[in-house]
């Protein structure tokens, strides 16, 4: 009996309309980020440190490839990417190259280009 009446139900009630209603309810109030928010980011350390934790994996593989191309090929071969040669120096360029480009404060959001912003006019 109770199955028949979940059943009986209109998704519109109880799924998407309810979930949109409490979007709308939540999202109000998180479209402001709280004062102390904004005086952290922007320390001008805080958003280094982050872009550090960002690339932190990708930095030491790329120096380990870039350190040991011989093993970086014999890796690449393994997984079946012919010439091994050709996939570990674009696997290395890619690594170090975006590490770069995202410590730098380049490539930040998805694009090439350096986004100067009003609240943080050093970045």
């Amino acid at each position: 009996m109770v199955e028949q009446a979940a059943d009986s139900r209109s998704e519109i009630v109880l799924g998407r309309a309810r979930l949109r209603l409490l979007g709308r309810i939540m999202f109000t109030w998180l479209k402001q980020d709280p004062v102390w928010v904004g005086d952290i980011l922007r320390w001008h350390w805080v958003l280094v440190a982050a872009r550090l934790a960002l690339t932190s994996a990708y930095l030491p593989g790329g120096l380990t490839k870039l350190f040991n191309f011989s093993v970086a090929i014999a890796e690449q071969e393994h997984f079946g990417f012919r010439p091994g040669w050709h996939w570990a120096a674009l696997t290395t360029l890619i690594e170090l190259g975006g590490s770069v480009l995202v410590l730098s404060g380049y490539a930040v959001g998805g694009t090439f280009v350096r986004v100067r912003s009003s609240s943080c006019p050093w970045w």
